[in-house]
């Protein structure tokens, strides 16, 4: 369970990301419109579906979470306007799932999440855009039905040393600087990105299964994998 002095570096964390990107944005954009509220804050949650790694693509039973239902395309007004969250998103059917970050006009920003069929998997909304702008939605395209769960980031299941997993993700990083090994099992691409104080940052990426190293920061920072398959990363400390 992630303490309280855990959960006060993480909100330090992600206050400095958040701030460096509305820094950015607001030399960019107008004052968007406020949206409504999906829904109020429930205390229920999913089952979790944690691996034989111990890493889980659902969040935990919160009263930070807000769950949302659909089938078909739909807009859905984060929660909380412009702030940060990470969303875990499941979509049961053989047609194909996205989900776009949308802007104060109505037009997609950057992809988020994507499956031809089934998806469960967690994604970052709005921890840095990649075009500078403001954020409050997100665009869910999809034939069949699906699921959100939005939580604050702090949510974000926590490691320091060493973590596996099944598909999307979003972590919290807590340990010390090292050099990470990062593997892709299985699939056929893996994508990892940090969230940290500097903003939004390309670790590294793998085509094909495999592994590489790179080097880690002190944390905590916020850790995003995209990836179709399983995967695990080893923190070597320096």
């Amino acid at each position: 369970m992630m303490t309280a002095a855990t959960t006060l570096r993480l909100a330090s964390a992600l206050a400095l990301v958040v701030a460096g990107a509305a820094a950015c944005s607001s030399q960019h954009q107008p004052a968007a419109s406020t949206p409504t509220s999906p829904s109020a804050p429930s205390s229920s949650s999913p089952t979790s579906n944690a691996n034989s790694n111990g890493s889980s693509s659902t969040l935990p039973e919160s009263s930070l979470v807000v769950p949302i239902d659909g089938t078909g395309n739909r807009v859905v007004d984060l929660p909380h306007g412009s702030a940060a969250a990470i969303v875990h998103a499941e979509h049961h059917g053989k047609g194909s799932f996205s989900v776009h970050s949308v802007d104060s006009n109505g037009h997609d920003v950057d992809l988020l999440a994507a499956a031809l069929g089934d998806y469960d998997g967690t994604f970052a909304a709005n921890f840095v855009s990649t075009r500078s702008v403001t954020v409050k939605r997100i665009r869910v395209a999809a034939i069949d039905a699906w699921h959100l769960d939005i939580g604050d980031p702090t949510l974000a299941a926590t490691f320091t040393s060493q973590r596996g997993g099944k598909g999307d993700t979003v972590l919290a990083y807590e340990g010390k600087r090292g050099r990470a090994t990062v593997s892709l099992t299985s699939g056929s691409t893996m994508v990892l990105r940090t969230y940290s104080s500097i903003g939004l940052s390309l670790l590294t990426r793998l085509d094909a299964p495999g592994s590489t190293v790179v080097n880690l920061p002190d944390g905590p920072f916020f850790v995003a994998v995209t990836c179709d398959g399983d995967w695990s990363i080893t923190v070597t400390p320096r």
